[in-house]
């Protein structure tokens, strides 16, 4: 069952519109984690992997970019798989 105590925004998200409206603000919340300072060094990681490649900047950055959506997709999903079952506190 869901906790009905909680103001986070996936939670409000959840019970005001279903799971059509949670996800999306899942997928704000997960992106906006990449916002944090741990990520920064990842980002010229990624960027110089994909560069490496003999890649115009263009095509680069569009390979940079899918790989940061699959992951933050990647993450969405474990995200709310754990919330379904209640393993996240």
């Amino acid at each position: 069952a869901f906790a009905t105590d909680s103001t986070d925004l996936f939670s409000r998200a959840l019970r005001s519109g279903g799971w059509l409206a949670a996800l999306p603000a899942a997928f704000a919340v997960g992106l906006a984690t990449a916002a944090t300072p741990c990520v920064y060094p990842m980002i010229v990681i990624t960027v110089s992997v994909f560069g490496a490649r003999n890649e115009t900047r263009a095509r680069a950055a569009v390979l940079s970019t899918a790989f940061v959506h699959g992951i933050a997709t990647l993450f969405v999903a474990i995200g709310l798989l754990a919330g379904m079952f209640g393993s996240v506190e």
